[in-house]
């Protein structure tokens, strides 16, 4: 094990089994992927959602989280800081991410390819997309209740 430790490093045997159970995923979701559909639409979704993200989603939740970092906290003494609008960035974040992953889907742009291969229709994915959402507030907003409690103890 000293010798397994010196040579991977101060993980466990069960990191590296787990990062080739990953690969072995996403390499089938990958093979799965371009059996059923034309591989330029996947590759130009592909690109799409990342332009997006980077040129789009990640300067507005980067916003988002400057601003939450410059409205004051619970205590005074900022040994335990809760931030409200941490606690809105993050689903805020969560969810755009969502939307860009389900956007296909909510706006129906895959006619004709997600109806055969799956079987299921693309109708409920705004609603998911909603209920999701609202999941995401609904528990942040738990956690920062039970922060604020506790940062309000001495």
């Amino acid at each position: 094990m000293a010798m397994f430790r010196r040579l991977y490093g101060r993980d466990g045997p069960g990191h590296p089994v787990a990062m080739l159970l990953t690969y072995a995923i996403t390499g089938y979701a990958v093979w799965a992927i371009f059996q059923n559909a034309e591989p330029w639409t996947v590759l130009l979704w592909l690109g799409g959602a990342i332009v997006l993200h980077d040129f789009v989603f990640l300067p507005l939740y980067t916003a988002a989280y400057r601003l939450a970092w410059r409205v004051g906290g619970v205590d005074q003494d900022r040994r335990r800081r809760v931030i409200a609008l941490q606690h809105l960035a993050v689903p805020f974040m969560v969810s755009l991410l969502l939307l860009l992953a389900a956007l296909p889907l909510i706006f129906s742009l895959s006619p004709g390819i997600y109806r055969p291969t799956t079987g299921m229709t693309e109708e409920p994915y705004l609603e998911r997309w909603l209920a999701m959402t609202g999941a995401l507030f609904v528990l942040s907003g738990i956690a920062y209740a039970i922060r604020v409690r506790r940062a309000g103890r001495p």
